[in-house]
């Protein structure tokens, strides 16, 4: 089925595909069939037509393409990754393209860089070997770390301006989600300084920063959520202003804390643990920061600013680093007035704040380094007295609340 133009013929033909595409992701086994039988090369056949309000529709359908690691094999071996590719930066054009552009797509960039944003969100949950640095494909086929690499270079390269807050999220949420899928992709990432450099350094905008604290926070230790939150991994954010509900600019990046009582329960791993410290260490340098104490520091003066967004988010940072081995607590213990700052119960004034800072409260007892680490009994003490007193406990004092410059 071949159409021209905008006729009835197109309407039927994206009606068919959309409708093929719908069935198949209904179970495995059909996409099989009609990946294996070729009834889908008939999403490539469209696209090489060449038709911008076509490859709008295509994109649409690929986004629901994104939820599994067959659907991203299928992604991969069909070449629509290398068109999203060269949608994203103009480079490595197909040959089917024609008069291909060496710069962006200003209408198809911003959702093909969703897409891979969405592709590698789904292989983070489903890339269980941490000591191989390929996405594996269900039957034995991985995906290149060489080719990845090149993908989420591309989405940070075009994610770039400061000025598209949306393509800031969607390239920093692929690189964290290729980053947190293995040590050995944590360890690619930071290997490349570009990459690295993109995502841990934090920009000027409040909801984009936010946004990379709770991503690095995520990579180090997930956080698990309630059911109504049940995914461990920030939100997928779309690359595209006009699709509603998801942020972009001027809208405030917010997620759920930790669910009380529920602390990790991943077994430490030596290599896993030395590429977190590695990451929160790089992470400190990119900000201006030489050492595990002056970034704690950076962290702690981050909480006496008053943008609840920023708050969280460093708490965030500061639950991973007090759930994983000796390395967080350490930096904790040798950064002056820290566990003042943490046991003091008026800093917080509203619920989510008082709940994040339970999490960093909770995962530092729950942290059977922390008796290593701390020899001060007091300190110990006050901890697992706040664990028993919960989130929402505030002491009287007669002279007022004391704020944090007290």
């Amino acid at each position: 089925m071949k159409a021209k133009g905008h006729s009835n013929d197109t309407i039927v033909l994206m009606r068919y595909i959309e409708l093929l595409v719908h069935i198949s992701i209904l179970d495995d086994s059909f996409f099989k069939i009609a990946m294996d039988g070729s009834m889908l090369d008939i999403i490539v056949d469209v696209i090489k037509q060449n038709d911008p309000l076509l490859q709008m529709n295509i994109l649409d359908l690929t986004e629901k393409l994104c939820d599994s690691p067959l659907h991203v094999k299928y992604l991969f071996k069909s070449g629509i990754t290398e068109w999203l590719l060269y949608l994203i930066t103009g480079d490595n054009a197909p040959n089917w393209v024609n008069n291909p552009s060496p710069t962006p797509d200003i209408l198809l960039a911003p959702q093909s860089l969703r897409i891979i944003s969405m592709m590698f969100a789904s292989t983070y949950s489903s890339t269980s070997d941490a000591t191989h640095n390929e996405i594996n494909l269900n039957d034995g086929e991985v995906i290149p770390p060489e080719l990845i690499l090149r993908f989420l270079t591309a989405a940070c390269k075009f994610g770039d301006d400061p000025s598209n807050e949306a393509s800031n999220l969607a390239a920093f949420d692929a690189v964290s989600n290729f980053a947190g899928s293995s040590p050995a992709n944590l360890g690619m990432v930071l290997d490349n300084k570009q990459l690295a450099a993109s995502w841990l350094t934090l920009p000027s905008r409040t909801s984009t920063k936010a946004f990379v604290l709770h991503s690095i926070a995520q990579v180090i230790s997930p956080r698990i959520l309630d059911k109504e939150h049940s995914s461990s991994r920030p939100p997928v954010v779309d690359a595209n202003p006009s699709f509603s509900g998801t942020p972009h600019a001027q809208t405030r990046i917010t997620l759920p804390p930790p669910v009380p009582g529920q602390a990790s329960e991943q077994l430490p791993n030596d290599h896993e643990e030395s590429m977190n410290k590695r990451l929160f260490l790089d992470f400190g340098k990119y900000n201006g920061y030489n050492s595990g104490p002056t970034t704690m520091a950076f962290l702690v003066e981050s909480q006496r600013k008053p943008i609840s967004e920023i708050r969280d988010a460093v708490f965030d940072v500061l639950r991973a680093c007090a759930a994983k081995e000796q390395w967080g607590i350490n930096f904790m213990s040798a950064c002056g007035g820290f566990f003042d700052f943490l046991g003091n119960r008026h800093t917080e004034f509203n619920k989510e704040g008082m709940e994040w800072k339970f999490s960093v409260i909770e995962a530092l007892v729950n942290n059977a380094n922390l008796l290593i680490v701390i020899k001060n009994n007091e300190i110990i003490e006050k901890l697992r007295l706040m664990l028993t007193e919960g989130p929402f406990y505030v002491p009287y004092t007669p002279d007022g609340p004391v704020t944090m410059n007290s």
